[in-house]
């Protein structure tokens, strides 16, 4: 189907609009973040009720244009959040989004995409059950480990999207709702977006004490630049670091805590391949993960406490010197 789109043919206004979303220079993925920020702008440019509110049957038209209002103001404040430099986020950079809806329009009108769009919605229908499945499963453990209530926890939504690749993951939280979108069902990607909205509110309650060890990304300074987790030597610059090895630490204790629990492997084999996965991402310039992943395993005490496992993440982190 990838080949059939990349043949569809596209007015130049399309394929110029969407060839933005690639720079010229920049890390390992030069589509990070401008696709990211197009996927979480096309949220914004709907015209039938959104997923969210289908789910609790209060249907509610939206506009088809990003305005100048509310609306633009919401995506506006989520640009913001973007955890990336702010030389990403220049006004240029927010006019191309904005012109979304346009290109959008665009592409409706040509002939192919009814064909092209019929397709993608069969390949998606088809998945879509076992997406459902899986991601009850993840979101049992999910709760069952960190002792976050189901009743806490985000609204999620995971859609899937068989065109991207499978080790891609991406989420957009917008009307309460937390939209994963990937390829395959994956506890380890649905796992670490869901952490990103569980543990954010406790990581920024924590971000003084974070940025006192802004030292720590000295070591890993010039592979985080290179996988585009750093942008240069701020404190946001580290905190984005040290949240990024605080979630895939979370992730690996939890899906291999998960195992334990149902019995699949014990503790022993558990704790080894998560030590193996961990000294993985380290290899990757991910240096704290296989200390914060053993604190997992030896400390965690819920969320009511993540101040305390925070504080003591970055001490154990800080041994590693």
């Amino acid at each position: 189907m990838i080949d059939e789109i990349g043949r569809a043919p596209w007015p130049e206004s399309v394929t110029a609009y969407f060839a933005r979303a690639k720079k010229e220079r920049g890390g390992v993925n030069p589509y990070w973040p401008r696709a990211a920020m197009l996927l979480a702008a096309s949220f914004y440019n709907v015209t039938s009720p959104s997923a969210a509110s289908r789910t609790d049957g209060t249907g509610q038209r939206l506009p088809e244009r990003i305005t100048d209002t509310g609306l633009d103001t919401g995506f506006k404040e989520q640009l913001a959040r973007f955890p990336v430099s702010p030389e990403e986020k220049t006004p240029d950079v927010l006019t191309w989004l904005l012109e979304f809806p346009d290109i959008w329009r665009q592409m409706k009108l040509m002939d192919s995409f009814g064909r092209l769009w019929a397709k993608y919605r069969l390949v998606m229908a088809a998945r879509a059950r076992h997406f459902h499945q899986a991601t009850r499963d993840i979101i049992e453990s999910f709760t069952n480990l960190t002792g976050v209530t189901q009743q806490s926890l985000p609204r999620v939504c995971v859609i899937p999207n068989p065109l991207q690749a499978p080790q891609v993951a991406d989420f957009v939280s917008k009307d309460g709702l937390v939209y994963i979108i990937v390829a395959e069902p994956r506890p380890s990607s649905i796992i670490h977006e869901l952490l990103h909205d569980v543990f954010e509110p406790g990581i920024q309650a924590a971000k003084d004490r974070v940025v006192q060890f802004s030292h720590l990304l000295m070591p890993v300074y010039g592979k985080m630049v290179k996988m585009q987790y750093a942008w240069d030597r701020s404190p946001d610059s580290w905190l984005r670091v040290f949240e990024e090895n605080f979630m895939r630490a979370a992730s690996i204790w939890i899906e291999h805590a998960a195992g334990m629990a149902v019995g699949i492997s014990n503790e022993a084999v558990a704790v080894a391949r998560a030590h193996a996965q961990a000294l993985s991402h380290a290899k990757d310039g991910f240096l704290y993960v296989p200390a914060m992943a053993t604190l997992f395993f030896e400390e965690w005490q819920g969320l009511d406490e993540i101040g305390v496992f925070i504080d003591k993440a970055l001490e154990a982190c800080d041994r590693l010197k």
